[in-house]
């Protein structure tokens, strides 16, 4: 591995030997040589010895562009049967999951997901107090276009959450955030 620097050495040594390696949000820009063949030599030493998680916004028709050549195998691309068989074993490994109710893609506003498949009351009084709310505004008017109705005849607002998981408050409406 050809290292210009001993600070390159010493960082790769430092990540080559951490339990657990996260590379989040690869491929936003493409690894060019030689930083390429770095990455494979560290994929490589870690295999079977400690745990790499890699995270990407990419599709996975889009790996082959920005995943270097060696970590993807032959010739450096995927084909259709190796990416329908990702796809197929991704969405029965989820079906499964869903099947025993271990499958919470996030919590609904005014639940919080604690651990890996449970879900718990928002602690905040102010958010329980309001979904209680619109409950209870829901079963006495009997519609929901009723009861939208009624929160923003009250200048009402309730809690929904950013993408960053954290609660704001909005003022109710037909779609989503």
């Amino acid at each position: 591995m050809p290292y210009r620097t001993f600070k390159v050495l010493r960082t790769f040594t430092q990540l080559a030997h951490v339990p657990l390696l996260i590379i989040d949000d690869f491929g936003l820009k493409p690894l060019r040589p030689p930083a390429d063949n770095d990455l494979h030599e560290l994929i490589a030493e870690r295999y079977e010895t400690a745990s790499t998680i890699v995270t990407s916004n990419l599709d996975l028709t889009e790996w082959d562009q920005a995943f270097p050549a060696k970590l993807l195998g032959l010739k450096g691309s995927l084909n259709e049967y190796e990416l329908d068989l990702l796809r197929q074993r991704s969405q029965e490994a989820r079906y499964e999951k869903a099947r025993r109710g271990e499958l919470i893609v996030a919590a609904p506003v005014g639940y919080l997901k604690t651990g890996e498949s449970f879900v718990e009351k928002d602690p905040d009084q102010r958010v329980q107090q309001a979904i209680a709310l619109l409950f209870r505004k829901f079963v006495e008017i009997g519609s929901v276009r009723q009861t939208l109705l009624w929160f923003l005849e009250h200048g009402l607002q309730l809690p929904a959450r950013t993408p960053q998981g954290e609660t704001c408050w909005k003022r109710p409406s037909y779609g989503a955030c």
